[in-house]
C-alpha cells in the first residue's frame, strides 16, 4: 500500500492530502447534482447534503488553519 501512494513514478504534482480534501470539498456539488439528476429533494437528501458538505468544509477550513 506505501508503493501505491508514496512511491509512483513520475513528478508529485501535488500533495496527496490536497487531492483528497479536493474530493471531500467537491462532495456538496456532486450531491446536489445526483438531486437534480434524480429529482430527489426530500428531507433525507437535504440532511445527507448537510452532513457530508459540512463534514468536508470543516476538514478543508481545518487544514488551512
Amino acid at each position: 500500500m506505501d508503493y501505491l501512494l508514496y512511491k509512483l513514478p513520475g513528478p508529485k504534482v501535488i500533495k496527496f492530502s490536497w487531492a483528497i480534501n479536493l474530493q471531500k470539498c467537491m462532495m456538496p456539488f456532486y450531491i446536489v447534482g445526483l438531486m437534480f439528476y434524480f429529482d430527489n429533494f426530500s428531507d433525507a437528501m437535504f440532511y445527507y447534503l448537510i452532513l457530508h458538505g459540512s463534514y468536508g468544509n470543516y476538514i478543508s477550513i481545518s487544514t488551512l488553519i
